[in-house]
């Protein structure tokens, strides 16, 4: 029963129509209609098949195309904006180059004054310290001069105290041996050394003494053991 239906001709045109490789197929297999018009209509098929492929073809083209613009417009919007982007960093390293060189130049400039500012600060210390090395100088000489003249000074009045001492015990000892001389008037008395004649007398004796003995006369001045 349905090899009797897709044999019909109605089926095979509806085939045709909707199914066309079913249609073109059932059509050559049951050699419905003459051999001209089954060419004829296959021809026809081909043709609008074709003709759809083509149009479908072509419209895909376009589309592909269009899409293929718009993605060549944004590659040439992000290259401007990259080229763009790429000036402004050269343009930025351009002002950072000009910048860190002022800065350089700054910087020396800088350093230069601050070398010159130590080397016077340097120049005023020297002289502040020399100056006060001086003063210091004077000053401790003239304090040492001063302390110079007072021990000159101190040890010419102990000097001339001692003198004055010694010229009183000299006189003390001349009149003590006068005393002793006119009580005991003794002929001579011996002593074997200063030591032994300052027991006796302290402030030693003159020459015109019984005791007084030359060897113990060292300077010579005509007084012994003094």
């Amino acid at each position: 029963m349905n090899k009797k239906l897709f044999e019909r001709t109605d089926v095979i045109i509806i085939a045709l129509i909707l199914l066309f490789p079913l249609g073109l197929f059932l059509m050559w297999r049951h050699q419905k209609f003459n051999e001209s018009t089954r060419v004829l209509i296959t021809c026809a098929i081909l043709i609008l098949v074709g003709s759809a492929y083509t149009q479908a073809t072509k419209v895909s083209r376009q589309v592909y195309e269009q899409d293929l613009s718009a993605e060549q417009a944004k590659y040439v919007a992000l290259q401007t904006k990259v080229e763009a982007a790429q000036q402004e960093l050269d343009d930025s390293m351009e002002e950072v180059e000009v910048l860190r060189v002022k800065a350089d130049e700054k910087a020396k400039l800088q350093i230069a004054e601050a070398e010159k500012q130590a080397l016077q600060l340097v120049k005023e210390a020297e002289s502040k310290a020399d100056t006060i090395v001086s003063k210091a100088e004077d000053e401790a000489a003239s304090i040492a001069q001063s302390q110079l003249n007072e021990a000159k000074e101190e040890a010419a009045h102990l000097i001339a105290q001692a003198e004055q001492e010694a010229s009183a015990l000299k006189a003390a000892a001349a009149n003590e041996s006068s005393s002793y001389s006119a009580a005991a008037a003794p002929t001579s008395q011996k002593f074997q050394n200063c030591t032994d004649l300052r027991g006796t007398y302290p402030g030693g004796v003159s020459s015109d003494h019984a005791a007084y003995q030359p060897s113990m006369d060292r300077d010579k001045d005509g007084w012994a053991c003094e």
